[in-house]
């Protein structure tokens, strides 16, 4: 890494599914990241979207949060509570950029049990939630049930290294566009008129907060195991 280059951070939470991700991650983007990973298993995004506070509050417009959850709500019947979590770190994490992995499908239980169908609810009203806001990201991974252990519930070896190069592409894109845009705004900053530079005023655009998540109220329970 060259003396210029700034580290830039990776910070990943997230429950089960975000085993292991880290070190994948680290590994496919090389020197000039710094990947973190906070993994809690079983947990549900009230837990996952309140930890590593204080490492979160200090990222920047160079780094990226990545959230890996879900799944654990849609289970416990708890769609909408989750995407409420979820707003919530959302509306208050405007300091980075943030990603946030679709719930997968579940391949220990039946194509038509009705967790699965909860989780298609699920990835629906989180892509509406956050479709104005552009310093997230939803990364939907084009998964088989070939990259899924034998019990079908969580990713293996080949599924979870096609998940973070999935991420580490989304990643590597997004930091080449920040790049081209600040250039971008240099070349322009240095064309500018010395006396509208002094006098003008700069309008920054506000970065949408999400809007809360409309759900349909849930039927009764849906909880499999």
């Amino acid at each position: 890494m060259s003396p210029q280059a700034k580290t830039k951070n990776i910070v990943i939470i997230g429950d089960s599914h975000a085993g292991g991700c880290a070190a994948e991650i680290s590994r496919d983007l090389g020197k000039n990241f710094e990947v973190n990973g906070r993994v809690m298993p079983g947990a549900r995004l009230e837990n996952i979207t309140n930890v590593a506070d204080d490492e979160i509050n200090k990222l920047g417009k160079s780094d990226v949060v990545i959230v890996i959850g879900g799944a654990n709500d849609v289970n416990k019947n708890e769609t909408n509570v989750g995407l409420e979590h979820l707003r919530t770190f959302i509306h208050k994490r405007h300091n980075t950029n943030i990603m946030i992995v679709a719930a997968p499908h579940r391949h220990d239980l039946q194509e038509a049990s009705c967790v699965n169908k909860e989780i298609v609810v699920f990835n629906k009203k989180l892509h509406e939630m956050v479709e104005t806001v552009d310093y997230v990201k939803i990364i939907q991974a084009d998964l088989s049930r070939n990259d899924f252990t034998q019990h079908g519930l969580h990713l293996n070896i080949s599924g979870k290294e096609k998940m973070a190069k999935l991420l580490g592409d989304n990643i590597q894109k997004l930091m080449s566009s920040k790049e081209e845009t600040t250039l971008i705004q240099k070349l322009e900053e240095n064309l500018q008129d010395p006396v509208q530079k002094e006098g003008g005023t700069n309008v920054k655009k506000k970065r949408s907060p999400p809007h809360a998540a409309a759900g349909r109220k849930s039927k009764g329970p849906c909880v499999e195991s």
